[in-house]
């Protein structure tokens, strides 16, 4: 191809254009728009010191005071090998606290710290707004079906 095909306005649109079967998988267009939202929720997040995957640990641990490790690692999709990092890395900065469980003396209990729900309080804010940014050409109807649907898929 010549050099000037590639630099034409036409070709550089067509680089955005993935073609009518990449076009027409649902998976692609999932994994176009997960891979923009999270791009941006990063960027949200990262003043706060925090990434996805920690603010998703918090939120689960505040939705579940007193959720072993492994109860954890199933709502999020995360192994145990890539979780304990994360939560060592939660504790040392004093936002969860593990706990003897009460039912397994050989489990801990999570809960949040204070400094926890103050930090997944204002996090949660910024994630409120990130979706509102990410999500401003839908309206709340076409945002609730789009979730359930998203669900569905994911149950």
């Amino acid at each position: 191809m010549a050099p000037e095909a590639i630099r034409s306005p036409e070709r550089r649109r067509d680089n955005r254009d993935p073609g009518p079967l990449l076009g027409s998988l649902v998976g692609y267009a999932v994994r176009r728009a997960n891979n923009r939202i999270m791009t941006d929720l990063g960027i949200c997040l990262a003043p706060l010191g925090l990434r996805p995957a920690t603010f998703a640990i918090l939120a689960t641990i505040d939705a579940h005071p007193g959720i072993i490790q492994a109860g954890v690692g199933a709502i999020l999709g995360i192994q145990r090998a890539n979780l304990v990092p994360l939560l060592s890395e939660l504790a040392g900065r004093r936002l969860i606290e593990r706990r003897p469980a009460p039912h397994d003396n050989r489990a801990q209990a999570l809960i949040l710290t204070a400094t926890g729900k103050d930090l997944l309080h204002e996090a949660s804010r910024e994630v409120r707004m990130h979706e509102d940014r990410m999500l401003m050409q839908l309206d709340a109807r076409d945002r609730e079906t789009l979730v359930a649907l998203l669900g569905e898929i994911g149950a």
